[in-house]
């Protein structure tokens, strides 16, 4: 089977408003059987403390070949960073394909995390 990642989206309305929006672009598709699925899996690549810095991490790691995006995130303690990700998924299990992908390109001992956060204004 395929997927095709669209989003993030940071709830369900969101997802079900992506899914409107995709709609006009994906015509050819039958979108009755598209469902939002949750994944808040991905592999951690940083931290920074500025989004220019954060985006500098993410542009070098895609130079190496690995895909990389960034959320804004609010840490426990109040404190704002920004983490690099790369991949998304339901599931450990589902990541193990991207995890071998980033080993393969210097990426190794990656940790699986949660994702939180929101993409940068």
């Amino acid at each position: 089977s395929y997927v095709l990642y669209a989003g993030p989206a940071a709830d369900a309305v969101e997802a079900e408003s992506l899914l409107v929006l995709l709609e006009g672009f994906l015509e050819r598709e039958d979108s009755e059987n598209w469902r939002p699925v949750a994944t808040p899996l991905a592999f951690y690549l940083g931290r920074e403390a500025t989004l220019e810095a954060a985006r500098a991490l993410a542009a070098s790691v895609e130079e190496r070949g690995a895909l990389a995006y960034v959320l804004r995130t609010t840490y426990s303690d109040g404190s704002e960073g920004f983490e690099v990700l790369s991949g998304s998924f339901e599931t450990a299990e589902e990541a193990r394909w991207l995890q071998e992908d980033l080993y393969n390109k210097g990426f190794q001992d990656l940790a699986l995390v949660d994702r939180r956060g929101s993409p940068p204004e």
